[in-house]
């Protein structure tokens, strides 16, 4: 679960192990948020308590600034193309 203290943030979620990262942003809306991949093996990974998953919140901001970075990080490795991202868009 990812604790984001009433502030809206962009996050990123990598495996060292499989070499791989997803990307993206939340809205705090006071519930309890687990990420929205639609990955199978990223969504496996979550919900296993001893994957190697590292969560790093990158910045936070407003909806739109959490928007804008996502699109930005995203295109910049091509996500949606990229072997070593779980995301299947680029924002």
């Amino acid at each position: 679960m990812i604790a984001l203290n009433k502030h809206n943030a962009k996050y990123k979620i990598t495996s060292k192990q499989l070499n791989k990262t997803y990307i993206g942003y939340h809205l705090e809306n006071g519930k309890a948020y687990f990420g929205s991949p639609t990955d199978t093996e990223l969504i496996s990974l979550i919900s296993d308590p001893n994957a190697d998953l590292v969560l790093e919140i990158i910045e936070y901001g407003s909806k739109l600034e959490m928007r804008q970075l996502e699109y930005e990080m995203l295109n910049e490795v091509d996500a949606r193309n990229n072997p070593n991202y779980w995301n299947k868009t680029n924002g």
